[in-house]
């Protein structure tokens, strides 16, 4: 099946050119948006004009200079006319109805099964006859500047004398059956719109029977070439000419077209045009042996131009590759921004027996079975492949790194930790965790607190683990110790010891708690710690009482215990006076203190001294008893005993001797 090279089926009256000299839809969007359609501007002013020089129709192409056999160029000024100034090609096929001009048969009406090749130029003036040559090149041929050297290559094309496919061996392609080069000839000397054609194919030296080396022979193809000989016609907004200039005058315009459909059988070689180029040329005369003048060569972009994106990304990613499309027009690069859209068709191929039939192909998420090379062949919508071949893309899937966090535990007394992670150069995220991976708990409850670390390796591949940081801080241990306390002997010592001594407590801490007890500088056990009971001297108890855990913390607080000592002397009244009878003195009796009485208990009383005053009899005795408590202290009271007189004798007289 014939593909379509205009990318969408046209009226004739849609605007594709009508061959009457009038320039108007050669700026229309059915020529200008035509897949095949380009225009060339030629430098018309100056010395940098691109020139034939010893160039004729017959001679081949692709040797250096100077080589009288073959056709080359260089930079000179070109006479006004001969000179081109635009050049423009579009190939169309599926056509259908007739132009909107009064064109002459066959192209007053279009076979859609057909493929037509339109082409036009100018000329910068109309003084003397035009005469102008179109070839149409199946290789793709074009002007080679080399410095001194500047030629045409590749040559000219034809497969005359190669072996007809499907044919006995020995069955060759002669100058009938070949397809090589088009050459169409405009001769306008007959005057009129239309020129005199003819049209001429390339079947390489001495094959043929045109030109001096027979490198041509004729063909009948239909073809056509008009002039503007009726007057002036607009110049083309897209073509370039010298400023001011808004129509050409009559006869610097032309245009043509060609039906190339049975020339190169088309329909059995769709392909066979689809690297071809195109070169307008003026030339000196009518005459196959006219020198060449002036040349404009251009492409009909027909096979795409395909570049494929290479991506790398990282597992789990999204990545894609793409084939981009490109379009020449006017001799510039333009990408094709919707290629599905326009018709051009994608045939993708890779690992594991991948395929695909769109422009980009995407891997989401992307892995590591995706990894490799990725083959794409695009096809324009004329049918044509890239002249290149087959375009490839690396999708490179970078593995994620192997991350790793480790697990911590924050217990005792630290509140915070650094946090390690592999490889190094990671970044921390999640509550409490500094960017550097310092972990702080301080207020935390105990329990498990999860954080991330994060690591981006050298392709940009992001890789996560998580730790688990456990919060265990010790609580915080507090010592208490009781207030001092001071007795004395009045007091109930052991009892209030003992409550003094239950005073000294912990709270909080890790794990056992060890206390100690520093008693007057002696670390003693608890239980060997007593009251004190020397009410005399008085005593001191300081104990310096240290809590310590576990988790090495350490408290301590101090205390003291003073028994008071004793320094009251005893009680007691003045025993009662006495009276006795002289010679019935009592004995010393401490029973006659009746109310002895101490702070710290019961003192004892024993009889010290007595002491006469004046005598036995008829005075008195102060007798002195002394009070002492346990301490010692004492105290002395006295007693007076008063005693009688002696009676005084009374003798009876004795009686008389007798």
């Amino acid at each position: 099946m014939l593909f379509l090279l205009s990318g969408i089926n046209l009226n004739a009256q849609a605007g594709i050119p009508c061959i009457d000299g009038n320039s108007e839809e050669w700026q229309g969007l059915a020529v200008t948006g035509a897949p095949s359609f380009e225009l060339r501007h030629d430098v018309f002013t100056g010395n940098a004009d691109d020139i034939f020089t010893g160039g004729k129709d017959f001679k081949s192409w692709g040797q250096v200079s100077p080589t009288p056999d073959y056709s080359n160029w260089t930079y000179s000024p070109m006479q006004a006319k001969s000179d081109i100034m635009n050049a423009a090609a579009v190939i169309y096929t599926g056509i259908t109805g007739a132009p909107i001009c009064n064109a002459t048969p066959p192209f007053n009406s279009y076979d859609d099964t057909h493929t037509y090749l339109f082409f036009a130029g100018d000329r910068e003036s109309n003084n003397g006859t035009g005469y102008i040559g179109f070839w149409f090149l199946l290789n793709g041929s074009g002007s080679v500047d080399e410095g001194k050297d500047k030629y045409f290559t590749p040559d000219h094309f034809t497969n005359f004398g190669e072996q007809i496919p499907g044919e006995p061996a020995g069955t060759l392609y002669d100058a009938d059956s070949s397809i090589g080069d088009l050459l169409v000839l405009a001769d306008f000397t007959g005057g009129g719109r239309n020129a005199a054609i003819t049209v001429l194919k390339w079947v390489g030296p001495g094959n043929g029977d045109k030109g001096n080396n027979n490198s041509l022979v004729e063909v009948g193809t239909d073809s056509q070439v008009g002039q503007n000989n009726d007057g002036p016609t607009a110049v083309p907004s897209n073509f370039i000419v010298p400023a001011g200039q808004i129509e050409y005058d009559t006869n610097e315009f032309y245009e043509g077209v060609i039906d190339i459909t049975d020339v190169f059988d088309l329909q059995n070689n769709p392909d066979i045009i689809c690297g071809a180029s195109w070169m307008l040329e003026t030339r000196s005369s009518a005459e196959i042996t006219a020198d060449s003048k002036d040349f404009v060569g251009g492409s009909f972009n027909l096979p795409p131009i395909v570049d494929v994106s290479d991506a790398s990304v990282c597992v789990g990613g999204s990545a894609s590759l793409t084939a981009t499309v490109t379009r020449i027009i006017n001799g510039e690069n333009v990408v094709i921004a919707n290629p599905e859209i326009e018709g051009y068709t994608f045939d993708w191929s890779g690992p594991g027996g991948f395929t695909a039939n769109t422009a980009t192909i995407t891997f989401d998420p992307a892995q590591l079975s995706d990894d490799g090379v990725y083959t794409v062949m695009v096809t324009s919508p004329t049918g044509c492949p890239p002249a290149d071949g087959d375009q490839s893309g690396t999708l490179t899937v970078n593995d994620l790194p192997t991350v790793t966090a480790d697990n911590e535990e924050l217990a005792c007394t630290d509140t915070m930790i650094q946090l390690t992670g592999s490889p190094l150069g990671g970044t921390w995220s999640g509550n409490h965790v500094s960017g550097a991976g310092v972990f702080d708990a301080t207020g935390l409850t105990p329990g498990d607190y999860t954080v991330t670390y994060t690591y981006t390796d050298g392709n940009g591949c992001t890789n996560s683990a998580e730790a688990t940081v456990k919060v265990n801080i010790a609580p915080d241990l507090t010592v208490s110790c009781p207030d001092d306390v001071s007795v004395d002997c009045t007091d109930d010592i052991s009892g209030d010891f003992t409550a003094w001594l239950g005073g000294f407590s912990s709270n909080g801490g890790a794990g056992t708690v060890t206390e100690t007890y520093n008693v007057n500088g002696v670390d003693t056990p608890l239980n060997q710690i007593i009251a004190p009971t020397d009410i005399c001297n008085g005593v001191v108890i300081t104990i310096i009482y240290t809590a310590s855990d576990e988790c090495e913390q350490e408290e301590q607080c101090s205390s003291s215990f003073t028994l008071e000592a004793d320094t009251e002397a005893p009680t007691a009244s003045v025993p009662a006076s006495e009276t006795v009878d002289c010679g019935n003195i009592p004995l010393p009796d401490p029973s006659v203190v009746l109310d002895e009485a101490d702070n710290c208990g019961t003192p004892s009383v024993e009889h010290i001294s007595d002491s006469e005053d004046p005598g036995a009899c008829g005075g008195s005795i102060t007798r002195t008893y002394r009070v002492t408590d346990s301490c010692g202290h004492f105290i002395d009271v006295q007693q007076t005993i008063n005693v009688n007189p002696a009676p005084k004798a009374e003798f009876d007289p004795a009686p008389a001797e007798e």
